[in-house]
This record gives C-alpha cells, sequence and structure tokens, in this order.
C-alpha cells in the first residue's frame, strides 16, 4: 500500500494522472489489497483485478457526447410542440394526446430518451418546430418536456405503493405546465379506480391548456382509448396510425394487440 500512495505521487508530480484520478487509484489498490490478498494469489486473479480497474478507469474517463450542464444552443421563442423524426414522421399538432403502442423492444421508450436528449440520434435529424433538437439548448428543451416513468417520490416514498408513487410522479410533474408530456406506461402500476381518476386529471390538464401535447406509451387501453391518435410501432417503425376506433376496424396490427391483450 506504501508502494501505491508513492508510485501514485510520482505520476502527479510529473503531471501524469490527476489528483482525483490519484485517489480513485488508491482507493480501488487499496481496496483489492484488502479483499483479494496478494500472497498466494493465483497469476490469472491479478490479471482479472487488473483488466477489472482498467474497464473501470476507461468508462469513468469516457466523455459523454452531451453536455448536461452547457448552456449553450437556441432557444425557440414560441415552442408549439411540433416533433418530427427522421424517416418515421411524426407531427404533433395542438390539442393532440397521442399513444405509442407496440410490443416489448419496438421503440417507445427510445422516443422519449431521445426527445429528453438522453441519447442523440446517430443518423438523421430529431426536429422540434422545424429546428434541430441538438441546436437547441438542452436545460430549455428538458423544461419543456414532462416526464412521468420510475421518477423518484423521495425517501418516503418507499412506504407507497407503486399505484400511489405513480400519483404522486403524475402530480408533480403537471405542476411544473410542460409544454409536452411524457407518460412512458405511467399507470401501470395503477388499478381501475387509481387509473380512472389519473385519466380525468390528464383530460381536466389538457382542457386548462388546450395547446399541451401528451405523448403516451401505453399499457393499459383504457389509458389511450380516447387519444387522438395511436401509432403502432414495430422495429422503430410506425406501422399503423389512427384513432382507436378506426385502427380496431381495420383489424390490423393493432386490432390483434387489443385482442390479445399485448399493448406493451
Amino acid at each position: 500500500m506504501a508502494f501505491v500512495y508513492w508510485y501514485a505521487l510520482v505520476l502527479v508530480e510529473n503531471n501524469e494522472i490527476t489528483s482525483n484520478r490519484v485517489i480513485m487509484v488508491c482507493s480501488f489498490a487499496v481496496f483489492s489489497i484488502q479483499a483479494l490478498g496478494l500472497i498466494g494469489m493465483k497469476s490469472w486473479r491479478i490479471g482479472a483485478s487488473i483488466s477489472a480497474a482498467e474497464t473501470f478507469f476507461n468508462l469513468f474517463d469516457r466523455k459523454s457526447s452531451i453536455d448536461n450542464t452547457s448552456n449553450e444552443g437556441q432557444e425557440l421563442v414560441s415552442f408549439h410542440g411540433e416533433i418530427k423524426f427522421d424517416q418515421i414522421s411524426i407531427e404533433y399538432q395542438t390539442n393532440q394526446r397521442v399513444a405509442l403502442v407496440g410490443a416489448s423492444g419496438r421503440g417507445k421508450s427510445t422516443i422519449i430518451q431521445l426527445l429528453e436528449r438522453f441519447y442523440d440520434v446517430t443518423s438523421g435529424q430529431l426536429l422540434l418546430d422545424g429546428v434541430d433538437i441538438r441546436q437547441l439548448n438542452i436545460q430549455w428543451v428538458r423544461s419543456h418536456f414532462g416526464l412521468t416513468f420510475e421518477t423518484k417520490v423521495g425517501l418516503k416514498g418507499s412506504f407507497l405503493s407503486g399505484g400511489k408513487k405513480q400519483r404522486i410522479a403524475i402530480a408533480r410533474v403537471l405542476l411544473r405546465q410542460p409544454k409536452v408530456l411524457l407518460l412512458d406506461e405511467a399507470t401501470s402500476a395503477m388499478d381501475s379506480h387509481n387509473e380512472q381518476i389519473v385519466e380525468e386529471a390528464l383530460e381536466q390538464a389538457q382542457t386548462e391548456d388546450p395547446s399541451r401535447i401528451s405523448l403516451i406509451m401505453a399499457h393499459h387501453l383504457s389509458t389511450i382509448r380516447s387519444c387522438d391518435l395511436i401509432c403502432v410501432l414495430d422495429r422503430g417503425h410506425i406501422v399503423e396510425s389512427d384513432t382507436h376506433t378506426e385502427l380496431t376496424q381495420r383489424h390490423g396490427v393493432y386490432y390483434k394487440m387489443v385482442a390479445q391483450n399485448t399493448l406493451q
């Protein structure tokens, strides 16, 4: 351990390593020495430890392509909520409640992650009111989106049921009055009674601000039945889109999902 600290000091003096990294290096080394023990350790275990350390530091040093603290970028004077994706083109007009349905792994949650800029598209463009989202101020973008799914509700939230947690998370996001409301299976843990209460609250919120866009990742049929537009996704592409009544009458993909109760 003394050797580890001495060698770390040498690296700092030679400007080969930062002081913050020294703390991590030393802590990791000491932990490894204490946890594994060097006496009698087989060579493959030492090699595995070194490999694990390299993986850890490479991950720690990796720079994100998205700077969450950035204050640079354009801010739109009046955001209308028009959203367009490359190849899949979705235009959400005002006073719309749009539901995205599809089997697991079809791209529903990915759309939300792209809108919140947790990720960026590798090709094509994601446009907000005709402007590439990457040119917009990331803080401004996120301030206009209200996200509910697996949202933390505080330390005392552990004593609440799943349905109560979801109701609190939805109420909290509605207080922010976002331009676009993102609901990623936000009523999945609720019984029919609580789901009805939330549905009425969402409808009231839509009435109070007719220009708000509600983008819903569907879990229950009752949540999306009254939406203005339902988009059925398959491998990142919209294969059907219309109202519940129209889609049901087509006897297509949506009709089969409803019949089999596999909206998610």
